[in-house]
């Protein structure tokens, strides 16, 4: 396990803790979204993709693939 699989499943847990809070209205999105460091769209994006998909709709869909900015070896 990698320390970005790490770091993901802590973004999933702080999110999922977050969402419940918004959901309680203990915490507005604009205080949610700032706790994680993203903007207030980028979090109701993820609350719709987990409401659709449930954790499952949280995984980092960049993980696996190869960066676009690699270095082609000859």
């Amino acid at each position: 396990m990698g320390t970005a699989s790490i770091h993901e499943g802590v973004r999933r847990m702080r999110f999922s803790d977050l969402l419940e809070r918004t959901e309680a209205k203990e915490l507005t999105q604009e205080a949610a979204s700032e706790v994680l460091g993203i903007s207030v769209r980028t979090f109701q994006r993820w609350a719709e993709r987990f409401e659709a998909e449930g954790d499952a709709g949280l995984v980092d869909r960049r993980m696996g693939r190869r960066s676009p900015r690699r270095a082609q070896c000859q």
